[in-house]
């Protein structure tokens, strides 16, 4: 029987390219293997890999199929790694071996009530250049497959007949993404009116107005409705918090301190930190702030607008937003936060090199991706410390 999924246009180009690849998959990760996969390693049969394999899993207490075991990290890469970043795993015994983890990345799934999700993790190198570099618009469609692929994440909503907020999400998704896509407006009016749609979005969950809700989604199906938006001459006070520099300083220091206790777990982002230090200094210095400022906008904002677009784009789709926090307000501003943090480190950068290129921008998306978003400790820590605590 045929199953239906939902694939954003990028994936028609994806494939991984193993050896060439200049990032390793699995270095600094918890490398989780599910409980289907850790029996069938019990079953091998091959007696130079059964040995390394009961060496090198480390077994997980509880009942959890998602996790029955861990690999273990050498030099902060999987034990079954060799040295031409081939997998040993899939090379003696077959893909049928690989975890669930191994087999899916970077692809992520989500199942929203009957309907199924593919997306790609931007921490893959690959991955982030067929998102992020594409100059048409990200498009999404349903499409047909023998199987379906592993789902990470399961939300029940009803979306032919929603009775709550979340049963919304694919109607308010297609809105903000929409907003995203309009490529005759500056990123300032974007924020502007994607910040406006998400605050009416705020403001029917906390009623609890979902009659309101729905007569709103219904309006922005009308482009000149969804212009009065864009065009609004609101001025934003969070994006203009948010692109300070004195959140610029804020962001700095809190990177600054997490950096003195360990090294960032990806090379690729660490050599952009310390590119962006170059550029900045550790107190953040004004004039080479301004210097940064000004060589971004006039690059990543004016010469390569698409690559914002589509990073944003990617995120509200993967991250579910608006219901990926416990509001639309908790979800926009962590989305600031993210650009404001992305936006430190190219301006840095910029500073440095007195340029910025398409490929500097994607290494640096990718690499922070990798360090920030898997690994969650990362931006609660840096939520806290902006908020004092």
């Amino acid at each position: 029987m045929k199953q239906r999924m939902m694939v954003p246009s990028y994936m028609a180009n994806f494939k991984c390219i193993a050896g060439e690849c200049e990032e390793t998959c699995c270095a600094g990760w918890y490398i989780a293997v599910d409980e289907a996969t850790y029996k069938k390693y019990k079953k091998v049969k091959n007696p130079d890999m059964k040995k390394r394999l009961d060496k090198e899993l480390v077994v997980k207490k509880g009942n959890s199929t998602e996790c029955a075991a861990k690999i273990k990290l050498k030099n902060n890469r999987c034990a079954f790694l060799d040295k031409g970043n081939l997998c040993d795993i899939y090379k003696n015994l077959g893909e049928q071996y690989l975890s669930e983890t191994c087999t899916m990345y970077p692809r992520n799934t989500n199942a929203l009530g009957e309907q199924v999700e593919l997306s790609l993790a931007l921490s893959c190198p690959e991955a982030a250049r067929q998102v992020l570099l594409s100059k048409q618009s990200i498009s999404f469609e349903m499409q047909e497959c023998s199987s379906l692929p592993v789902v990470g994440a399961s939300l029940k909503l009803q979306l032919t007949q929603p009775k709550h907020f979340e049963d919304y999400l694919l109607k308010m998704r297609e809105v903000l993404c929409d907003i995203w896509q309009e490529k005759c407006y500056n990123i300032q009016d974007k924020w502007q009116a994607f910040e406006q749609v998400m605050m009416k979005f705020h403001a029917c969950q906390s009623r609890q107005d979902f009659k309101k809700l729905s007569l709103f989604l219904k309006e922005m199906q009308d482009k000149g409705c969804k212009e009065q938006y864009l065009r609004s001459p609101k001025k934003s006070a969070l994006l203009e918090y948010y692109t300070s520099e004195e959140m610029a300083k804020k962001l700095l220091a809190c990177l600054t301190g997490m950096r003195s206790q360990k090294k960032w777990p990806s090379a690729i982002y660490e050599a952009c930190y310390m590119s962006m230090l170059e550029g900045l200094g550790e107190a953040c210095d004004k004039d080479q702030y301004k210097k940064g400022e000004t060589i971004y906008q006039s690059t990543l904002l004016e010469t390569y607008p698409y690559i914002l677009e589509n990073y944003f784009v990617n995120y509200i789709y993967e991250r579910l937003v608006p219901i990926n926090q416990s509001s639309p307000l908790e979800s926009l501003e962590e989305m600031y936060l993210y650009y404001a943090l992305i936006r430190l480190h190219l301006i840095g950068q910029a500073a440095h090199k007195e340029s910025l290129v398409e490929i500097d921008i994607v290494k640096l998306i990718q690499g922070f991706t990798r360090v920030f978003d898997h690994n969650v400790l990362y931006i609660q820590q840096i939520k806290k410390q902006l908020a004092g605590k």
